[in-house]
């Protein structure tokens, strides 16, 4: 499947499938942007979701609920290349700022970090090392109006289980420590601001303590496929 099959299937197709699932409380698709001028992004990755469930039991639930076993892991499988580069992400989600009047739109674009610590650096003590002032004082010069920070938790990390042809564990022994993504209006205003900041664009996907070689960067635009949220509930990214 080429790339742009691969986004129109995951948009149109699975996104019309996945509404269907009960137990989503909210699901999110970023979809992967090519753009010029972004030097930096290096990633493997076509994009990524997120599943947002009421709580764990709920989550825990949808994997055992019958239309999503015989119909949506299915499509996954017509769409998704199954394998080490696949893996959930349970996370807690820290909202470090958004812009008064903050909306998502069409035409806005994110930055989406998967950051991995370096092998001596416990997983604590590289999360803690996120969202100070000084970060904040990154994104703000680089004129960005959301910014947030996925924080994986231990039920993140299992044993990797291929792919048996009829169900895909979305484990992994190696997957992100931390997720940050950022927001902006929309390309135009990303590529200005990098222009005027070089700088603090490249501190920024320099992420921090993070093992540069095992750490990637895309720019996405993001899809709200549904949402009921009324509260804080379970986020899982894939």
């Amino acid at each position: 499947m080429d790339e742009r099959s691969f986004h129109d299937y995951w948009e149109g197709t699975h996104g019309d499938v996945a509404r269907q699932v009960a137990g989503y409380r909210r699901y999110v698709q970023s979809h992967r942007l090519r753009l010029d001028g972004l030097d930096g992004l290096s990633s493997p990755h076509d994009g990524s979701a997120e599943l947002w469930f009421a709580d764990e039991a709920a989550a825990a639930a949808v994997g055992e609920d019958p239309y999503y076993r015989e119909v949506v892991v299915p499509d996954e499988a017509r769409f998704i290349g199954f394998g080490r580069l696949t893996f959930r992400l349970i996370v807690d989600e820290e909202v470090i700022f958004e812009a008064e009047g903050w909306g998502r739109s069409p035409a806005a674009v994110k930055l989406v970090q998967g950051l991995r610590r370096p092998a001596d650096l416990s997983l604590e003590c590289f999360q803690a090392g996120f969202g100070d002032a000084a970060e904040r004082r990154l994104t703000d010069a680089l004129g960005a109006t959301r910014h947030v920070l996925n924080r994986s938790r231990p039920e993140s990390y299992g044993e990797y289980v291929p792919y048996d042809g009829s169900y895909f564990a979305w484990l992994s022994d190696d997957p992100f420590d931390l997720v940050r993504e950022v927001w902006w209006p929309d390309a135009e205003r990303l590529a200005a601001a990098i222009a005027a900041a070089p700088g603090a664009w490249r501190q920024l996907l320099d992420g921090g303590a993070s093992d540069a070689g095992r750490s990637t960067a895309f720019a996405a635009r993001e899809l709200v496929v549904t949402d009921t949220t009324t509260t804080s509930p379970t986020k899982e990214n894939r």
